[in-house]
């Protein structure tokens, strides 16, 4: 599906192409050597991946900044990028001065900067940062990952629906490839797109913690939107705004459904969900880091959180230049795109009901 998605609709250039057939030729590497590896050392298999702790916002919300500086603490564990690309053979916790496959990951960072000089400023990726589980995902191709890179509209739909138990059976194995020389801690993970399968998470991991961090979907479509226009225009020339902005609308609308609804589903899980507001993640991250690490039960030592002021202070907010976007510059419109997250905004307190919204519309 994803190979004649990216085939048939992505338009891909020249250099798309073959940043497509490098990223789906080096999952199946992968795939392959994992397989070897734990075969040949079954000790990786019986590794124990205990209470991870997730965080499962939607995109724009502030995830990546509590990610990364949680990731600072001396027990965390986050798979870094340059694990992700190259997970085999088991990789230590921090590269060696020569490790080749960090020195190529890193030589990729400052490829793909130069490329998209405006990256940077809506995403920052490096060798060394922790990455999210789409990359993990990806070595089973259901993830969201590919739908925002490139432009494949029924690979998208196709992920909405499809059954994410083989992804998570391939989520676990990773974790315990890349755990396995790690010397031991807690596993601090994140992706928007576990809110399409709260409930397979559960299956695979029955002790994990969850971080949900809100923010107004107004300001989160738009960001993402700009995001995916960034990320595409490395693989197409044929860029689609008004359709980023349609797509994005639709999918993140269906993704907070279906975690509203596990989460009104089971309620016997609700202690297990934390919610945070990026306006707090933007306002005092270190407060609710705090806050993350109370609800996993884990502890915040001095030197954890001199770690984390230090990265906070090396990564402020708007490092890279000011991120600007707006609703109307993909096609859509503020009323309707609030009615279309009723639910979510009613929830969590961003929005007035929907006869208020349409009484302000009438006399504003």
């Amino acid at each position: 599906r994803l190979v004649r998605a990216l085939a048939s609709e992505a338009r891909l250039n020249a250099l798309g192409r073959v940043i497509a057939r490098e990223r789906v030729h080096g999952h199946l590497v992968n795939r392959l050597r994992i397989v070897e590896d734990q075969r040949a050392e079954p000790a990786i298999g019986r590794e124990r991946v205990v209470a991870p702790l997730f965080i499962v916002g939607p995109p724009r919300t502030g995830t990546s900044i509590l990610f990364r500086t949680l990731a600072c603490a001396e027990h965390a564990l986050s798979p870094l990028a340059w694990q992700l690309q190259f997970p085999s053979p088991p990789p230590p916790r921090r590269p060696g001065r020569v490790d080749r496959r960090f020195l190529q990951v890193k030589a990729n960072e400052i490829f793909l900067n130069a490329v998209i000089p405006d990256l940077r400023r809506v995403y920052e990726t490096r060798a060394a940062l922790p990455e999210e589980c789409v990359v993990l995902k990806g070595h089973e191709f259901t993830t969201i990952m590919f739908s925002i890179a490139y432009s494949v509209p029924s690979y998208e739909r196709w992920l909405l629906d499809s059954d994410q138990g083989s992804a998570y059976v391939w989520h676990r194995r990773m974790l315990k490839q890349l755990q396995w020389r790690s010397g031991g801690g807690c596993w601090v993970l994140k992706s928007p797109e576990h809110l399409l399968s709260l409930d397979r998470l559960f299956e695979t991991y029955p002790d994990a913690r969850i971080v949900w961090t809100h923010r107004d979907p107004l300001d989160i479509v738009p960001s993402l939107a700009s995001l995916t226009r960034v990320l595409r225009s490395l693989s197409s020339d044929a860029i689609d705004e008004l359709r980023i902005g349609r797509e994005s609308a639709a999918f993140w609308a269906a993704a907070l459904e279906r975690g509203l609804d596990f989460r009104s589903a089971r309620p016997d899980l609700e202690e297990r969900f934390l919610d945070v507001r990026f306006e707090d993640v933007c306002d005092d991250p270190l407060s609710v880091v705090r806050r993350i690490q109370d609800h996993a039960g884990r502890a915040l030592t001095p030197s954890d959180a001199c770690r984390m002021r230090r990265f906070l202070d090396d990564h402020p907010r708007e490092k890279y230049g000011r991120h600007d976007y707006s609703l109307e510059e993909f096609g859509l419109d503020a009323h309707t795109e609030a009615l279309r997250y009723q639910r979510y905004r009613e929830t969590f307190g961003y929005a007035p009901a929907p006869e208020r919204l349409q009484a302000t519309a009438a006399h504003p």
